[in-house]
């Protein structure tokens, strides 16, 4: 177990491979406790506003990877009850040359 704190925890596309919704509330939990109090959390990840995989929460890659695609309301509605969300928004993403991906971006601080 980590006793240190963090400032600053970065996510990046991280969120979206949490496919159960009690080891989603974990993983907050656990980023939860290791923010210092004025610490921040930004979280980018894919978003279900996107068409990327098909339509859904839960989707298939090509890869057979089971990956969750939150709106921005359903990921806010996890992320505010352990975090003040500063900002939120879609960003496009580059993936591949010819691919952009419409992804969640949540920058949060620890409500404790």
């Amino acid at each position: 177990s980590l006793q240190q704190k963090f400032s600053f925890i970065y996510d990046w596309r991280f969120f979206h491979e949490i496919i159960q919704a009690e080891d989603r509330q974990l993983y907050l939990q656990n980023i939860q406790s290791l923010l210092d109090p004025a610490g921040h959390y930004l979280s980018v990840f894919f978003s279900g506003h996107s068409p990327l995989f098909g339509t859904g929460s839960l989707r298939i890659a090509p890869t057979g990877n089971i990956l969750y695609f939150p709106t921005l309301d359903e990921a806010e509605e996890q992320f505010s009850r352990y975090f003040q969300i500063i900002e939120r928004k879609l960003i496009t993403v580059p993936q591949k040359p010819n691919l952009k991906v419409t992804a969640n971006y949540f920058l949060m601080k620890s409500l404790e």
